[in-house]
């Protein structure tokens, strides 16, 4: 019980001091993408030459962290690939300058779904067969997914 206390006591220091850490005058943007396409992280002008790292937050939680270095008119820019924009939703891109606990505002960007998948979708049938007297009802459910089983929204299916 007390080493559960203590992680979560920890573990409450921690995020407080993360809270507390100065923003730097800086931005990281992404350019919004389709799952499984890569996109470009850019900063605004920082000291050109300087190193940087954004920093992504993913939906699933994960991190990943891309060395930069600004260019002469002091833009920091990274390839973000498109093996890590697999799961559709918003992302969350931030700079940190290594070596020091302070971050920029975060801002975010979003993966949307690829297109519907006809090996990823599924279609159930609750009832398979049907007389077609117009007395009996089937009912179907189709959910659309792309390639990396995000699913897809608001998008007619025609059924025949």
């Amino acid at each position: 019980m007390k080493k559960i206390l203590f992680v979560l006591l920890a573990s409450v220091v921690l995020f407080a001091q993360g809270a507390l850490a100065a923003t730097l005058p800086v931005r990281a943007y992404g350019n919004d993408t389709v799952a499984g396409y890569s996109t470009m992280l850019k900063s605004s002008v920082i000291t050109p030459g300087k190193d940087a790292v954004f920093v992504v937050e993913k939906p699933d939680m994960g991190v990943v962290r891309l060395p930069a270095q600004a260019d002469e008119e002091g833009i920091a820019q990274a390839e973000f690939y498109g093996l890590q924009t697999k799961v559709a939703g918003e992302y969350k891109v931030a700079i940190v300058y290594p070596g020091s606990p302070d971050a920029s505002p975060q801002s975010a960007f979003r993966v949307f779904p690829d297109a519907v998948s006809g090996t990823q979708s599924i279609i159930q049938i609750l009832q398979a067969l049907v007389r077609g007297d117009g007395k009996e009802t089937a009912r179907v459910t189709v959910t659309l997914y792309d390639a990396y089983r995000n699913p897809v929204a608001r998008h007619a299916v025609k059924l025949i």
